[in-house]
């Protein structure tokens, strides 16, 4: 794999403004009802890389995950036995239709403040799309048929054997098992079973092949990514929040077996990697959705009215300057609040 894996901002846009040529970044987004400081960090962080290597020759690819597997914290997930997915979920602010149609709306309206202020072009698709384009289910299926047991075990330690973290949903409930898919290597089929009790299907055996887009498949974990080596357009940058440079479920560092399941996906071809920084809230904790201790863009834009778009983008690169990695609650209250 020749490419780049930095948390140095300026490296990768003296690399691509050198260049002078079209240099896509992509971003993933993961709405569990809030929308914090972390996503907005990280989505403005692609955005002046952008408009860096210039507004003309690049834009930003965000994939929502909208049918990825929901936290067991929010959700109840292990007590239901089942998966309700985001468009499925009641928006817990009252003001929205459902969870998804509320993340997607505060991320357009903040993705629409960056375009206008850095120039920038932003394309926003949901993973419900990108996951039936024949060549995402090609990349997932050689990701799957990897000529190794341990494979997904190296991706999630716990995981049963011959099992992979991939969920058919029911066509007639909506849900999923919550329970990673029986799969054969080569043959390319999923087993799984409806485990909605309100469902007719309800334990009931089902096959669905992983080449079939007539059927959603939840791709979960460390495997969304695989979007940017497989879906047109194919992102040269790929920008993460700073949690990826952590160890998850093992010893080895989440963007280590991101950068895998891109070099299977893509046969080879992997793109640069730009890591954000990781924020952390007034208890000193990591910033995180679960827990609920993050600030939000709701709280912000509710705050700062028309300038918050500006506010964060004046945050971002005061941090890009500066070279902070860690972020202390001190400092976002510093800059923002208490000027």
């Amino acid at each position: 794999m020749d490419n780049i894996v930095t948390d140095n901002f300026y490296e990768l846009a003296e690399k691509y403004g050198n260049q002078g040529e079209d240099a896509d970044v992509a971003m993933g987004l993961r709405p569990s009802g809030i929308i914090h400081l972390g996503n907005i960090a990280t989505l403005s962080l692609a955005s002046l890389l952008a408009r860096k290597i210039g507004p003309h020759l690049s834009r930003v690819n965000m994939t929502i995950c909208d049918i990825d597997l929901p936290s067991s914290t929010d959700f109840d997930v292990k007590t239901k036995g089942f998966v309700r997915y985001f468009r499925e979920l009641p928006d817990k602010s009252e003001c929205h239709p459902n969870m998804l149609d509320h993340a997607r709306d505060a991320v357009q309206n903040f993705a629409g403040g960056l375009e206008k202020e850095l120039k920038i072009r932003i394309n926003i698709q949901n993973l419900t799309k990108v996951q039936k384009e024949k060549t995402f289910r090609d990349g997932l299926k050689r990701v799957l048929d990897v000529d190794d047991k341990n494979f997904m075990r190296y991706l999630l330690p716990q995981i049963p054997d011959d099992c992979v973290l991939v969920y058919p949903i029911c066509r007639h409930c909506s849900t999923s098992n919550c329970k990673p898919s029986f799969y054969s290597r080569g043959e390319g089929v999923l087993v799984t079973s409806c485990s909605n009790p309100d469902c007719l299907q309800f334990g009931k055996e089902r096959k669905v092949e992983v080449a079939d887009l007539k059927e959603d498949l939840a791709v979960h974990y460390f495997i969304d990514p695989l979007r940017d080596r497989t879906v047109e357009p194919k992102s040269r940058i790929h920008v993460f929040g700073g949690d990826y440079k952590e160890t998850h479920g093992g010893k080895i560092p989440k963007i280590e077996k991101i950068l895998k399941v891109m070099e299977i996906a893509g046969i080879g071809d992997v793109p640069d990697i730009l890591i954000g920084p990781t924020f952390y809230s007034r208890d000193g904790t990591k910033m995180s959705k679960s827990v609920g201790n993050g600030l939000t863009v709701d709280k912000l834009r509710a705050h700062f009215k028309e300038d918050y778009v500006k506010n964060i983008l004046g945050l971002m690169n005061h941090l890009t300057a500066k070279g902070f990695k860690q972020i202390d609650y001190q400092i976002v209250d510093d800059y923002l609040f208490a000027r």
